[in-house]
């Protein structure tokens, strides 16, 4: 599962993000995803059964703003590393870095 979208610091850092008049009626097309994939997929502990990740900046803004929903989340991903071992949480580079085209000082 590749989760694709992510509120840019600045705009985080401005305040909040601006009202989205497509992701009607919620406010803006992070709380229509939270509510329409992330929240139902928590629930139902589908978290558990495939691999995803989450970059640094949507990871922060659903622990802020859906607490619920990373709880569930954070839960899964615990479950299937106590039961699988390895985590089903993939890695994010925080800078969206092409990481196998880094230079050797980069990945370090």
């Amino acid at each position: 599962m590749r989760i694709a979208t992510n509120p840019t610091a600045a705009i985080r850092g401005a305040g909040g993000i601006p009202a989205e008049v497509g992701a009607a009626p919620f406010h803006d097309f992070n709380r229509k995803i939270a509510a329409q994939c992330y929240r139902p997929n928590a629930e139902l502990g589908n978290f558990e059964g495939v691999s995803f990740d989450f970059g640094p900046t949507l990871a922060s803004w659903l622990e802020e703003s859906e607490p619920e929903i990373w709880r569930r989340i954070v839960e899964s991903e615990a479950a299937h590393r106590g039961a699988n071992g390895p985590s089903n949480a993939m890695a994010s580079g925080f800078h969206h870095t092409i990481l196998p085209l880094a230079s050797r000082a980069d990945k370090e």
